[in-house]
């Protein structure tokens, strides 16, 4: 789960470069009431569209804006570099939108 003071690794096509840095900020993405009505819409239908097409659906490859939150990165490599990243509730800690880096996914809770 995101959380403020949580790891996180860098997902890297080089395990062993994989950067680590903890979250410093954590704000949550607040959905309106019809907002959250469409969030729950969409994300029912691309599960229909899955499921008739014989796939899983998979929440990490849905980009539809759903409740979750925007948390920013501080990395141990660079004190001064600072990340944002997008996780969904659904997502078990994945970032799936990143502004600067690769994906991270959260190792340890704060």
């Amino acid at each position: 789960m995101v959380v403020l003071g949580a790891l996180v690794k860098e997902d890297c096509s080089i395990e062993a470069k994989a950067r680590v840095g903890t979250i410093v900020k954590v704000t949550p993405l607040v959905l309106s009431h019809d907002g959250l009505k469409q969030a729950k819409a969409d994300i029912e239908h691309a599960k229909k569209m899955h499921f008739r097409h014989g796939k899983e659906y998979d929440p990490t490859s849905n980009f539809v804006i759903r409740p979750g939150c925007v948390f920013s990165v501080r990395w141990q490599h660079d004190p001064s570099a600072i990340t944002v990243h997008i996780a969904y509730d659904d997502c078990q800690g994945q970032a799936l939108i990143n502004l600067g880096t690769n994906s991270v996914r959260v190792v340890s809770s704060g």
